[in-house]
Order: structure tokens, then sequence, then C-alpha cells
């Protein structure tokens, strides 16, 4: 299983111990499932961490370097444009594309909406069986 980590996802599993994000994570990581970032959603992550929480810097080091020590960070070089509503999302695609991953894993309406692409599955963590 290659799963890619949205950045809400990532947001909900630093900020909350315990919460759904963070254990499926664990679970995943457990089961030796691969799990994908991007350069660009661990920028988001920073970006988030810093504005909507007010992490200082070393504190958003730390996070991303939590985060780093459990994900493979795809290189993106595919361009998509598939979500009219909110073409920042496009970045979340093109990592699963690029990461050849089954599932994403987001709480994003927009990209739930598609349900999948390109055969990609994206789901909350709530759905994924393991």
């Amino acid at each position: 299983m290659r799963v890619v980590l949205d950045t809400n996802i990532l947001v909900s599993a630093t900020q909350w111990d315990g919460s759904e994000a963070d254990k499926k994570i664990r679970a995943l990581h457990k089961t030796h499932a691969t799990l994908l970032v991007s350069k660009e959603i661990l920028e988001e992550l920073q970006s988030v961490l810093h504005r909507d929480f007010e992490y200082q810097t070393r504190e958003v080091q730390d996070a991303t370097s939590r985060v780093t020590a459990l994900t493979n960070i795809v290189a993106v070089t595919t361009v998509i444009h598939a979500v009219k509503d909110d073409p920042e999302d496009d970045k979340v695609l093109a990592c699963a594309v690029d990461g050849h991953a089954t599932h994403i894993l987001t709480y994003d309406r927009h990209l739930l909406k598609l349900k999948e692409f390109r055969g990609i599955q994206i789901i909350r963590p709530e759905e994924l069986r393991l």
C-alpha cells in the first residue's frame, strides 16, 4: 500500500495525539505501508503550523523532521489541473501520481468529492481498512 498524506492529515496528526489521523499513520507505519509526501505538501504543512498554530521556527523544523522520518518524499514532475474549485489541491494529486500511490488520505472536501483519481482512492482516514 502506497499512501499520500495530505497536509490536513499531517496537521491533525501533529496537533492531536490520538486523533484518527495520528492513529492511522501509526498503523500504516506498522504495516510497512509506504507513506508519501512531496516537498510542496511539506512546505504547506510548515506554513500552516507557523501561521495557524503560531509554531516558532524550531517547532516547525521538529514537526517536519518527525514527518520526514516516517515518509518518503516524492519528487513531483507531473502537472495536474483537476481540482477546479481549489487548484492548490492539485499538488496532492500530482504527488499521488508520481509516487504511484494506491490511496490519498485527506479531510479536504474538494479531493474527497473526486473519490478517486487515475485509480487512486481518495478517502478519509476513518475509511481506510488495513
